[in-house]
């Protein structure tokens, strides 16, 4: 799954929300895949499809904690509260949130759970472990992240 905006929102999102700087927008990414992390209670007892089961109820519901939004918002707001509605600032701001929520999903389903499946099919138990996942996603959260910021158009700090 990749950002699909167009290049006036990527540009938007880059300059206005986070004023060029790659290591901000990498920070908030960051600190979204924590907060999902420590959020969804893996249930490390459930086998791997009662797991999966409970991962995708938890997606939909999951909330950005809203610290973790208010200095990005504030500055956005007051750079184009004069030019766009409220509302549409909230919308424009509440998808592309909703869009790094999801990317960040599909890479711990792809690199937490379903590597995971592999090793646990190997060793005959379907069970998935809390250690193995975090250390696979501490291993490619940097790497994820960094393919995610050049979607938006940060090559390198400015």
């Amino acid at each position: 799954m990749k950002y699909v905006g167009d290049y006036v929102q990527k540009e938007t999102i880059k300059n206005h929300i986070f004023h060029n700087k790659k290591d901000k927008f990498e920070s908030f990414v960051l600190d979204i895949m924590g907060q999902m992390i420590e959020d969804f209670y893996y249930g490390y007892s459930l086998e791997f499809d009662l797991l999966l089961k409970e991962y995708f109820k938890f997606i939909p519901k999951f909330k950005v904690k809203k610290r973790t939004l208010e200095s990005l918002n504030i500055d956005f707001h007051f750079l184009y509260g004069s030019s766009m509605t409220e509302q549409e600032i909230n919308k424009f701001f509440d998808d592309f949130v909703s869009s790094l929520v999801n990317r960040i999903a599909v890479f711990i389903l792809e690199e937490g759970f379903m590597q995971r499946l592999s090793e646990a099919v190997l060793r005959c138990d379907y069970s998935i472990y809390e250690e193995e996942v975090n250390s696979v996603l501490l291993y490619w959260a940097p790497k994820r992240v960094d393919v995610i910021s050049e979607e938006y158009r940060f090559w390198e700090d400015d």
